[in-house]
């Protein structure tokens, strides 16, 4: 794994290197911004939303939450990831993913003629220099009407491409919000050279989104990247 310059001298002052010790396991939440998952992922107390945009509010603020920035961390909606098609290819391009206009990748570098694919929130440990953004987790919303399948494909495809990043740390999670339950993807990026592995890690029948299970998952990630990026927890793109 390549050391990466400048971060050995990480400007902005992390003089705390351990994450405060939350007693709930994640960090204070709002009673309304509870409320208001509760109204938005409950069933019972909401139809299911018309569109997947309605549900991107709450669940950046449950990111925010958890991804405090005086950490450095950046929550970046539809975020771009790299595709593994260019412009101009004859290869065609799943119409499930999103896409965009070409602009700079999640990590902060310059743009390329690749066609970006949209993810709906990416987490990365963020850092003056537009180009040494280190992604973190990352998460995708969908209704309840979505095909599981189809989301799983989806997800996977976004922390395979996400490896093609400058900069991500070694073991890459992800998350899936489907209507009022959320499921977990891993993959593990560490090992140059190979094909890299998605993990399903999947609870039966999913956890409820508005149960304390998630925040607890998002915390637990933010506590482990608290402090100075480390080498040891890093790795380049393969």
């Amino acid at each position: 794994m390549a050391q990466i310059p400048g971060y050995s001298e990480y400007r902005v002052p992390l003089e705390n290197q351990l994450p405060p010790v939350e007693p709930h396991g994640y960090r204070r939440f709002p009673d309304w911004l509870q409320q208001r998952l509760q109204n938005q992922f409950d069933p019972t107390q909401r139809p299911s939303a018309p569109y997947e945009f309605s549900l991107y509010g709450v669940i950046n603020e449950l990111l925010f939450s958890q991804f405090p920035p005086d950490r450095k961390f950046i929550i970046k909606p539809q975020a771009s990831l790299r595709a593994t098609h260019y412009a101009g290819s004859q290869v065609p391009v799943s119409g499930s993913f999103s896409q965009a206009p070409q602009q700079p990748n999640t990590s902060g570098g310059a743009s390329s003629n690749q066609i970006p694919i949209l993810a709906d929130f990416v987490v990365v440990k963020g850092h003056e220099e537009l180009n040494h953004d280190i992604i973190v987790c990352i998460v995708e919303v969908k209704r309840d009407e979505v095909s599981k399948d189809q989301a799983v494909q989806q997800i996977s495809e976004y922390l395979l491409r996400a490896t093609a990043e400058r900069w991500n740390v070694g073991y890459l999670q992800s998350f899936l919000v489907c209507g009022d339950k959320w499921w977990t993807y891993s993959i593990d990026a560490t090992q140059p050279g190979l094909i890299p592995t998605v993990f399903i890690q999947e609870f039966v029948e999913g956890k409820p989104t508005i149960g304390e299970d998630l925040k607890r998952a998002l915390y637990s990630i933010a506590c482990k990247y608290w402090g100075v990026p480390q080498v040891e927890w890093m790795t380049t793109a393969l």
